[in-house]
């Protein structure tokens, strides 16, 4: 795994920034029993099309959802991201609860094993105006929106490159601000495999002998 400061992007830098962990000051807000910070995870394809998001909406505020899969060691995956109709501004966006129900429905009707996809949808990220990641009002009476659930995670992004994840615990009654993040590569066991037999097959030990101002192996 690789954070988004060790992969190159080729994202332009002009007018929305690329996004980069950064040192998280996380807080718990809990009475009593003792709750470890969650790690958030952002798929390279969550990622990218967050970024294009940002890029292409202009000055105003936006907002989606994404899917959130529970891995080992207190570790969420946000794996995909989607646009539904909202209504924006440049301080609010207002999502058109009517195109999110024909989602729904419209999964369901496609293939029915996609409730596990639709059960995951425990992400909400939206943009903020100007450099603050700071939650507004609408911001916090949002989440209790999502209070039905047993988890959710509120992510603020800005086009400064800057990005905050919020992880709400509802069955525990825990608020976790600014969780760590990290950006998530998948692994390709076969390729991987394929690599090392190159490797194997390809590179081998030799001695060196400048020549012409070159290095070449003695065979």
């Amino acid at each position: 795994m690789k954070t988004a400061t060790e992969v190159y992007t080729g994202f332009t830098e002009e007018l929305v920034k690329p996004l980069v962990p950064h040192e998280a000051a996380s807080s718990v807000e809990v009475m009593g029993e003792e709750v470890q910070v969650p790690t958030i995870l952002l798929s390279l394809e969550a990622y990218t099309d967050t970024h294009y998001i940002m890029e292409a909406s202009g000055s105003d505020e936006v907002e989606w959802l994404g899917t959130v899969q529970k891995l080992d060691g207190d570790k969420y995956l946000i794996g995909k991201v989607f646009l539904f109709h909202q209504q924006v501004s440049g301080a609010h966006c207002e999502f058109d609860q009517k195109d999110i129900g024909r989602f729904y429905t419209d999964m369901l009707k496609k293939d029915p094993a996609n409730k596990s996809v639709l059960n995951s949808m425990l992400f909400w990220g939206h943009l903020h105006p100007g450099d603050m990641t700071e939650p507004s009002g609408q911001d916090e009476d949002q989440m209790e929106l999502f209070a039905h659930n047993t988890f959710f995670i509120r992510g603020i992004f800005t086009r400064g490159g800057k990005c905050v994840f919020d992880f709400f615990d509802y069955e525990r009654k825990v608020k976790i601000t600014d969780c760590p993040w990290l950006l998530h590569l998948d692994y390709d066991d076969d390729r991987r495999k394929t690599i090392a037999d190159e490797i194997k097959q390809k590179v081998r030990n030799g001695s060196f002998s400048a020549r012409g101002g070159r290095h070449a192996v003695r065979k």
